[in-house]
């Protein structure tokens, strides 16, 4: 009888106990992953396929980490390497740092745009190489998974000029694809 006693108040007070809502659904409720960035540290490597100018296109492994000032700023940088030449002889080495703006950081789908600066080391069969200033406008969409992973396309318009002296627009759209984690 005592059992059924202790049966009847155990099952009484779990029914009647709060159910805890919770808006970390995407992240498996882990009290550290949950979609919260800031502090937090994003690194992740991808394809990167940039435009240059009308006749040169070239597809660049990239490298990009980002870490949140807060909740919804995100200081980042990148570097790349192309993993294929242009049939011109073409080369692009970028480099750059920028800051991105976050929308929605605590959810699934993370819509996000910004800025970023640097150089980009640009070899040209017929022209001397060199290290050129390069800026670009970025928007893109993460969308996280598994806790601590998360996928990102993005979209950018690098704006590049070769050298004063020679007239050469090496701007143009680009687009990429970077799988990574944060902790």
């Amino acid at each position: 009888m005592p059992c059924l006693i202790l049966l009847g108040l155990t099952l009484h007070s779990s029914l009647s106990a709060k159910v805890q809502i919770r808006d970390r659904w995407n992240q498996f409720n882990e009290e550290h992953h949950d979609g919260y960035q800031d502090e937090h540290l994003k690194l992740s490597a991808g394809s990167w396929i940039q435009q240059a100018g009308d006749a040169n296109s070239i597809t660049l492994l990239s490298g990009r980490f980002e870490y949140f000032t807060n909740n919804y700023f995100g200081f980042r940088g990148e570097t790349a390497i192309p993993l294929s030449s242009s049939p011109s002889g073409f080369s692009y080495f970028p480099l750059a740092l920028g800051l991105s703006i976050h929308m929605f950081p605590r959810s699934m789908f993370d819509f996000y745009f910004g800025g970023d600066s640097g150089f980009v080391n640009i070899t040209l069969p017929n022209a001397p190489s060199g290290w050129f200033a390069r800026t670009s406008l970025h928007t893109g969409l993460s969308f996280y998974f598994w806790g601590s992973f998360f996928i990102e396309y993005e979209l950018r318009y690098a704006m590049v000029h070769y050298a004063k002296t020679i007239p050469l627009d090496m701007s143009g759209l680009g687009h990429s694809i970077h799988i990574g984690f944060y902790f």
